[in-house]
């Protein structure tokens, strides 16, 4: 990848989730082949939107009160507050797309995480017990001279 391409990605991860929203649309556009232009999407999207709301008007359709949609909407994706599990898969390619500066940062950041991770499993290792056996027979083999001194 260039700088150039690298710079851009990090600029449009910088923006609003609506307009890297709309980005994505549009780039999913362009790998489609037999897809409408954006403009005739719209244009559908619009005479949909004045067909929905002429059947509205007319009392073909009395709609859905706002309260009822809403608090559909929040038991149906109550479930699904959490946003979805990230892979293993997904941080490389990310990990892999840093430009240097920004994966010196993260390798900082990895070292100090992994390191702190390392002390919390030591801490509740020994907090629990599991450690009691191994202390146990360092000291024996201390005590009986088979340690080098540091």
């Amino acid at each position: 990848m260039t700088d150039r391409f690298d710079q851009l990605v990090n600029e449009v991860l910088d923006q609003p989730h609506t307009q890297r929203g709309r980005l994505a649309q549009l780039l999913l556009w362009s790998l489609e082949e037999d897809v409408d232009e954006p403009a005739e999407v719209e244009r559908a999207w619009e005479e949909e939107l004045e067909r929905r709301l002429q059947e509205w008007r007319s009392g073909r359709d009395p709609g859905v009160p706002a309260e009822q949609v809403i608090a559909d909407l929040r038991e149906r994706f109550a479930a699904n507050a959490a946003p979805p599990p990230v892979t293993v898969r997904q941080i490389k390619g990310a990990v892999k797309a840093l430009p240097h500066n920004e994966l010196a940062a993260f390798r900082r950041w990895f070292q100090d995480f992994d390191a702190e991770a390392w002390d919390h499993e030591i801490e509740a290792d020994a907090a629990s017990g599991k450690l009691d056996a191994l202390a146990e027979q360092a000291l024996r083999g201390h005590l009986e001279d088979r340690s080098t001194p540091l």
